[in-house]
């Protein structure tokens, strides 16, 4: 029977419902009553995984975890998670590639949105007279053409918008229906009127 233990609340609230009997009888599920160090540690003394969303999982946590195998997250980046740390503990670190990509996309789009027709002054007088910005007819650009970008070129061909690609691996199939333009990154950020970030945060690609 193994040993995991849950170190960020969001796993157990209801988007993911994480709770005591969601792997079956032949494995234990610890849950803290809060999610302070003090209460997450002594669970850890046993713990042979680590359930994480957004909070960090530190080497300091790993020493604390003699017996950890795994440190698993259901999304995908890992940049909260002290991969190399595990690594030198022979600690498996695994992820979910490509599971909130749409979200991430969705949401890029309710920020432009957001920017483009004025939303934050909703309530202003001066609102009804400030000319918003459409999508239609303007450029998009995407810089990494992963799940969350594939997503989001889709999202702005809907809206009728011109399409430019930035991305280490160049495929016009890559989304099938949609007309891409690849460019380099200089050329790109100069013609578009409306840009995207969706490459992994790596040390390449911080800042």
């Amino acid at each position: 029977m193994s040993e995991l233990v849950i170190v960020d609340p969001l796993l157990t609230s209801p988007a993911f419902n994480i709770g005591k009997d969601w792997l079956g009888p032949d494995h234990v599920i610890h849950c803290p009553s809060d999610f302070s160090h003090q209460a997450v540690a002594p669970f850890l003394s046993t713990a042979e995984g680590i359930l994480t969303a957004h909070c960090p999982v530190t080497a300091a946590m790993m020493d604390a975890a003699p017996n950890l195998k795994v440190v698993a997250k259901p999304g995908a980046g890992w940049d909260n998670i002290d991969a190399a740390a595990a690594t030198q503990r022979g600690v498996l670190v695994c992820n979910v590639a490509g599971t909130r990509g749409r979200s991430v996309a969705e949401h890029a789009f309710f920020m432009l949105t957001y920017l483009a027709k004025h939303a934050w002054m909703l309530g202003d007088a001066d609102w009804r007279h400030t000319l918003s910005y459409q999508f239609g007819g303007n450029r998009l650009g995407v810089i990494g053409l992963g799940t969350a970008g594939s997503v989001a070129v889709q999202i702005g061909a809907g809206l009728g918008m011109e399409i430019l690609v930035n991305t280490r691996t160049p495929d016009p199939d890559r989304v099938p229906g949609v007309p891409l333009q690849f460019v380099d990154r200089e050329s790109l950020l100069a013609e578009s009127d409306y840009v995207i970030l969706t490459m992994p945060l790596t040390d390449e690609t911080r800042g």
